[in-house]
């Protein structure tokens, strides 16, 4: 579950239907060493250059099964920081604890 996830990975990140972060994420901000709210931020926009459509495909295109790739987001100061991100599509769920 969510706790198995958050002890495995340096941040979780909860992306609504639009791909925008649907909730606050201060480990994903310190890792790419942003300030401000992430919340509402399209994912997409952290995606390093020529990244974004390999990004777009793979998290709209994939079924429900648990992913992983390897890509690049940009950080703060517009570097290119590697990053394995694992996903699963999960559909009608609440984030509500």
């Amino acid at each position: 579950h969510i706790s198995i996830l958050k002890l495995r990975c340096d941040c979780l990140v909860h992306l609504d239907q639009d791909l925008k972060i649907a909730e606050e994420s201060p480990k994903l901000a310190a890792l790419l060493l942003r300030t401000g709210p992430m919340l509402g931020k399209e994912f997409l926009s952290l995606a390093a250059h020529g990244k974004r459509s390999q990004l777009l495909t793979i998290l709209t295109e994939t079924l429900s099964l648990p992913n992983l790739m390897h890509t690049s987001l940009r950080d703060g100061d517009g570097n290119d920081v590697s990053v394995e991100i694992m996903w699963c599509r999960i559909q009608n769920v609440s984030l509500a604890p």
